[in-house]
Protein backbone atom coordinates (compact mmCIF):
# COMPACT_ATOMS: atom_id res chain seq x y z
CA UNK A 1 0.00 0.00 0.00
CA UNK A 2 1.51 3.64 -1.23
CA UNK A 3 1.94 5.71 2.10
CA UNK A 4 -0.52 8.90 2.74
CA UNK A 5 -0.86 11.16 -0.25
CA UNK A 6 0.77 14.77 1.01
CA UNK A 7 -0.83 17.93 -0.70
CA UNK A 8 1.14 20.74 -1.26
CA UNK A 9 0.26 24.42 -2.58
CA UNK A 10 2.59 26.67 -4.77
CA UNK A 11 2.55 28.52 -7.85
CA UNK A 12 3.97 26.64 -10.10
CA UNK A 13 3.16 23.09 -11.89
CA UNK A 14 6.23 21.35 -11.93
CA UNK A 15 6.29 17.93 -10.29
CA UNK A 16 8.64 17.20 -7.77
CA UNK A 17 11.66 14.48 -8.21
CA UNK A 18 10.83 10.85 -7.42
CA UNK A 19 13.07 8.34 -7.13
CA UNK A 20 15.04 6.43 -9.93
CA UNK A 21 13.10 2.87 -8.60
CA UNK A 22 9.67 4.05 -9.84
CA UNK A 23 8.03 3.17 -6.86
CA UNK A 24 8.34 6.16 -4.60
CA UNK A 25 5.72 8.31 -3.30
CA UNK A 26 5.70 11.67 -4.16
CA UNK A 27 3.33 14.88 -3.56
CA UNK A 28 0.06 16.03 -4.83
CA UNK A 29 0.85 19.07 -6.39
CA UNK A 30 -2.18 21.94 -6.36
CA UNK A 31 -1.77 24.91 -8.42
CA UNK A 32 -2.72 27.86 -6.50
CA UNK A 33 -5.20 29.43 -8.71
CA UNK A 34 -7.00 25.72 -7.98
CA UNK A 35 -8.02 25.72 -12.02
CA UNK A 36 -5.79 22.20 -12.46
CA UNK A 37 -4.13 19.92 -10.28
CA UNK A 38 -1.27 17.46 -11.20
CA UNK A 39 -0.98 14.00 -8.80
CA UNK A 40 1.09 11.18 -9.01
CA UNK A 41 0.20 8.55 -6.05
CA UNK A 42 3.39 6.49 -7.32
CA UNK A 43 6.43 8.03 -9.36
CA UNK A 44 4.76 5.72 -12.59
CA UNK A 45 0.74 6.88 -12.85
CA UNK A 46 0.41 10.86 -12.87
CA UNK A 47 -3.17 11.91 -12.53
CA UNK A 48 -4.71 15.35 -13.53
CA UNK A 49 -7.72 17.01 -11.83
CA UNK A 50 -9.22 19.77 -14.23
CA UNK A 51 -12.95 21.02 -15.35
CA UNK A 52 -14.97 18.76 -17.70
CA UNK A 53 -15.68 19.18 -21.23
CA UNK A 54 -18.56 17.83 -23.69
CA UNK A 55 -15.97 15.35 -24.84
CA UNK A 56 -16.12 13.89 -21.63
CA UNK A 57 -19.55 13.05 -21.37
CA UNK A 58 -19.91 9.29 -22.38
CA UNK A 59 -17.23 8.64 -19.56
CA UNK A 60 -19.09 10.81 -16.44
CA UNK A 61 -22.30 8.93 -17.82
CA UNK A 62 -20.56 5.56 -16.90
CA UNK A 63 -18.96 6.70 -14.43
CA UNK A 64 -21.91 7.70 -12.53
CA UNK A 65 -24.10 4.63 -13.65
CA UNK A 66 -21.49 2.66 -12.13
CA UNK A 67 -22.37 3.43 -8.35
CA UNK A 68 -25.88 4.41 -8.77
CA UNK A 69 -27.67 2.51 -5.45
CA UNK A 70 -29.58 -0.77 -5.78
CA UNK A 71 -33.44 0.53 -6.74
CA UNK A 72 -35.52 -0.93 -9.42
CA UNK A 73 -35.61 1.74 -11.86
CA UNK A 74 -34.82 0.25 -15.32
CA UNK A 75 -32.97 3.59 -16.53
CA UNK A 76 -29.12 2.14 -16.60
CA UNK A 77 -28.05 5.15 -16.81
CA UNK A 78 -28.78 9.17 -16.90
CA UNK A 79 -28.80 10.66 -20.07
CA UNK A 80 -25.64 13.54 -18.96
CA UNK A 81 -24.16 14.48 -16.09
CA UNK A 82 -25.44 17.75 -14.07
CA UNK A 83 -25.12 21.43 -16.11
CA UNK A 84 -26.79 23.45 -13.20
CA UNK A 85 -24.91 27.22 -13.55
CA UNK A 86 -24.36 26.96 -10.02
CA UNK A 87 -22.07 24.07 -10.41
CA UNK A 88 -18.47 22.61 -11.92
CA UNK A 89 -18.02 19.44 -12.80
CA UNK A 90 -14.13 18.38 -12.41
CA UNK A 91 -12.62 15.09 -13.74
CA UNK A 92 -9.78 13.22 -12.91
CA UNK A 93 -7.83 11.22 -15.21
CA UNK A 94 -4.68 9.51 -15.92
CA UNK A 95 -2.22 10.40 -18.81
CA UNK A 96 -3.98 8.47 -21.58
CA UNK A 97 -7.54 10.55 -20.43
CA UNK A 98 -9.19 7.65 -19.24
CA UNK A 99 -11.34 9.18 -16.69
CA UNK A 100 -11.29 7.53 -13.11
CA UNK A 101 -13.49 10.22 -11.33
CA UNK A 102 -15.85 12.89 -11.64
CA UNK A 103 -17.56 15.27 -8.98
CA UNK A 104 -19.96 17.76 -9.14
CA UNK A 105 -19.01 21.24 -6.83
CA UNK A 106 -20.41 24.63 -5.76
CA UNK A 107 -19.62 27.54 -4.01
CA UNK A 108 -22.75 29.83 -2.54
CA UNK A 109 -23.20 33.27 -0.75
CA UNK A 110 -25.71 33.39 1.51
CA UNK A 111 -26.51 35.63 4.33
CA UNK A 112 -23.38 36.77 3.53
CA UNK A 113 -21.32 33.76 4.08
CA UNK A 114 -19.48 31.83 2.01
CA UNK A 115 -20.21 27.88 1.70
CA UNK A 116 -19.02 25.17 -0.98
CA UNK A 117 -20.09 22.03 -1.51
CA UNK A 118 -20.05 18.84 -3.44
CA UNK A 119 -23.09 17.99 -5.06
CA UNK A 120 -22.29 14.29 -6.01
CA UNK A 121 -18.32 12.72 -6.93
CA UNK A 122 -18.32 9.20 -8.48
CA UNK A 123 -14.82 7.52 -8.86
CA UNK A 124 -16.37 3.68 -9.12
CA UNK A 125 -15.33 2.87 -5.37
CA UNK A 126 -11.37 3.30 -6.46
CA UNK A 127 -9.78 4.71 -3.32
CA UNK A 128 -7.14 6.12 -5.21
CA UNK A 129 -9.16 8.11 -6.98
CA UNK A 130 -11.95 8.90 -3.87
CA UNK A 131 -8.72 9.91 -2.03
CA UNK A 132 -7.90 12.59 -4.94
CA UNK A 133 -10.56 14.04 -5.72
CA UNK A 134 -11.93 14.68 -1.65
CA UNK A 135 -8.34 16.17 -1.01
CA UNK A 136 -9.16 18.74 -4.59
CA UNK A 137 -12.12 19.81 -2.17
CA UNK A 138 -10.30 20.54 0.78
CA UNK A 139 -7.69 21.75 -0.73
CA UNK A 140 -9.91 24.55 -1.67
CA UNK A 141 -11.94 24.70 1.45
CA UNK A 142 -9.64 27.64 2.80
CA UNK A 143 -11.86 30.93 3.49
CA UNK A 144 -15.12 29.36 3.15
CA UNK A 145 -17.41 29.08 6.18
CA UNK A 146 -18.79 25.16 5.43
CA UNK A 147 -18.05 22.75 3.49
CA UNK A 148 -20.63 20.39 2.63
CA UNK A 149 -20.86 16.81 0.32
CA UNK A 150 -24.88 15.27 -0.69
CA UNK A 151 -27.27 17.73 0.77
CA UNK A 152 -28.97 18.33 -2.78
CA UNK A 153 -30.67 15.68 -4.61
CA UNK A 154 -28.77 15.00 -8.15
CA UNK A 155 -30.78 15.41 -11.31
CA UNK A 156 -31.10 11.68 -12.33
CA UNK A 157 -33.02 8.83 -10.79
CA UNK A 158 -33.52 8.11 -7.86
CA UNK A 159 -33.21 12.03 -6.86
CA UNK A 160 -32.20 10.90 -3.61
CA UNK A 161 -29.92 13.61 -1.39
CA UNK A 162 -26.79 11.25 0.50
CA UNK A 163 -23.96 9.09 -0.59
CA UNK A 164 -24.75 4.92 0.14
CA UNK A 165 -23.58 3.65 3.00
CA UNK A 166 -23.80 0.25 1.77
CA UNK A 167 -22.55 0.98 -2.09
CA UNK A 168 -20.32 3.38 -1.86
CA UNK A 169 -17.45 2.49 1.45
CA UNK A 170 -14.33 3.68 -0.48
CA UNK A 171 -16.01 7.49 -1.14
CA UNK A 172 -17.19 7.34 2.55
CA UNK A 173 -13.92 6.60 3.98
CA UNK A 174 -12.00 9.56 2.32
CA UNK A 175 -14.76 11.89 3.35
CA UNK A 176 -14.48 10.40 7.21
CA UNK A 177 -10.56 10.66 6.76
CA UNK A 178 -10.46 14.26 6.00
CA UNK A 179 -12.57 15.44 8.52
CA UNK A 180 -16.16 15.32 7.17
CA UNK A 181 -18.93 13.63 9.38
CA UNK A 182 -22.62 12.78 8.72
CA UNK A 183 -25.28 15.17 9.65
CA UNK A 184 -28.01 13.84 7.90
CA UNK A 185 -29.36 9.84 7.89
CA UNK A 186 -31.87 8.67 5.53
CA UNK A 187 -33.24 5.42 5.62
CA UNK A 188 -34.13 3.99 1.83
CA UNK A 189 -37.00 0.99 1.97
CA UNK A 190 -38.37 -0.66 -0.78
CA UNK A 191 -41.75 -2.95 -1.46
CA UNK A 192 -41.51 -4.69 -4.40
CA UNK A 193 -44.29 -5.01 -6.70
CA UNK A 194 -47.06 -7.57 -6.20
CA UNK A 195 -47.36 -9.58 -9.37
CA UNK A 196 -49.58 -7.88 -12.44
CA UNK A 197 -52.89 -10.55 -13.17
CA UNK A 198 -52.64 -9.25 -16.56
CA UNK A 199 -49.17 -10.60 -17.53
CA UNK A 200 -45.76 -8.53 -17.50
CA UNK A 201 -45.96 -4.62 -16.76
CA UNK A 202 -44.75 -2.52 -18.98
CA UNK A 203 -40.95 -1.67 -19.31
CA UNK A 204 -40.82 1.88 -18.77
CA UNK A 205 -42.78 1.56 -15.20
CA UNK A 206 -41.79 3.40 -12.72
CA UNK A 207 -41.87 2.86 -8.69
CA UNK A 208 -43.95 5.11 -6.69
CA UNK A 209 -42.91 6.87 -3.71
CA UNK A 210 -44.37 7.21 -0.52
CA UNK A 211 -45.38 11.02 0.63
CA UNK A 212 -44.18 12.75 4.00
CA UNK A 213 -48.06 12.05 4.70
CA UNK A 214 -48.11 8.79 3.80
CA UNK A 215 -49.77 8.37 0.19
CA UNK A 216 -48.20 7.38 -3.12
CA UNK A 217 -47.04 9.74 -5.67
CA UNK A 218 -45.22 9.55 -9.10
CA UNK A 219 -41.52 10.90 -9.93
CA UNK A 220 -39.21 11.57 -7.11
CA UNK A 221 -38.83 11.15 -3.24
CA UNK A 222 -41.02 13.87 -1.73
CA UNK A 223 -38.66 16.17 1.03
CA UNK A 224 -40.22 17.54 4.02
CA UNK A 225 -41.08 16.46 7.60
CA UNK A 226 -43.24 13.34 7.99
CA UNK A 227 -46.52 13.37 9.67
CA UNK A 228 -47.37 11.39 12.41
CA UNK A 229 -47.46 7.55 12.70
CA UNK A 230 -51.22 7.16 12.85
CA UNK A 231 -51.90 9.09 9.02
CA UNK A 232 -49.12 6.42 7.29
CA UNK A 233 -51.25 3.68 9.27
CA UNK A 234 -54.56 5.44 7.80
CA UNK A 235 -53.45 6.61 4.28
CA UNK A 236 -51.32 3.73 3.30
CA UNK A 237 -52.98 0.69 3.51
CA UNK A 238 -55.79 2.14 0.86
CA UNK A 239 -52.97 3.72 -1.17
CA UNK A 240 -50.67 0.39 -1.82
CA UNK A 241 -54.02 -1.60 -1.94
CA UNK A 242 -55.11 0.45 -5.66
CA UNK A 243 -51.47 0.18 -6.60
CA UNK A 244 -52.07 -3.96 -6.31
CA UNK A 245 -55.64 -4.38 -8.04
CA UNK A 246 -53.92 -1.80 -10.71
CA UNK A 247 -51.50 -4.31 -11.53
CA UNK A 248 -48.80 -3.30 -8.76
CA UNK A 249 -45.58 -1.43 -8.65
CA UNK A 250 -42.46 -0.78 -6.46
CA UNK A 251 -42.90 1.33 -3.80
CA UNK A 252 -39.88 3.33 -2.25
CA UNK A 253 -40.08 5.48 0.79
CA UNK A 254 -37.26 7.21 3.15
CA UNK A 255 -37.52 7.95 6.93
CA UNK A 256 -34.94 10.68 8.03
CA UNK A 257 -33.93 8.91 10.82
CA UNK A 258 -32.90 12.28 12.96
CA UNK A 259 -36.71 13.14 12.83
CA UNK A 260 -39.32 12.95 15.85
CA UNK A 261 -41.16 9.69 15.28
CA UNK A 262 -38.33 8.32 12.73
CA UNK A 263 -38.56 4.58 14.72
CA UNK A 264 -42.27 4.46 14.68
CA UNK A 265 -42.60 5.35 10.89
CA UNK A 266 -40.05 3.05 10.40
CA UNK A 267 -41.66 0.33 12.20
CA UNK A 268 -44.88 0.84 10.41
CA UNK A 269 -43.52 0.80 6.82
CA UNK A 270 -41.51 -2.54 7.75
CA UNK A 271 -45.45 -3.88 8.93
CA UNK A 272 -46.35 -2.97 4.80
CA UNK A 273 -43.76 -5.55 3.93
CA UNK A 274 -41.09 -2.57 3.22
CA UNK A 275 -37.37 -3.75 3.38
CA UNK A 276 -34.18 -1.47 3.91
CA UNK A 277 -32.58 -0.97 0.54
CA UNK A 278 -29.97 1.45 1.91
CA UNK A 279 -28.76 4.20 4.44
CA UNK A 280 -28.30 7.47 3.05
CA UNK A 281 -25.84 10.11 4.79
CA UNK A 282 -25.22 13.79 3.99
CA UNK A 283 -21.57 15.24 5.32
CA UNK A 284 -19.93 17.88 6.68
CA UNK A 285 -16.58 19.12 7.05
CA UNK A 286 -15.89 19.46 10.48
Amino acid sequence: MPSPIRVRVGTEPTMPPVGEDGNEDVDVYVHADRSAMKVSLRAERALRVRPATREDQAQVVRLIAADRPVVPFPAAAPAGWDRRPDRTVLVLHDEDGLLLGAMAVHRRTTAGRLTGGVAWLHCREAPDAAEVLVRTVVAGSSGLTAVTAFTDPPPWPPHLAGLSLHRRSATTRAFLAHGFRAMDHRLLLHRPAAPAADGPRPPDDRPLWVSPEGTLHRGRGAEGPPAPAVLWRRNLPRALDEVDRAGGRDVLATVDLLAPGACELATVLAGFEFEELDLLRSLVLA
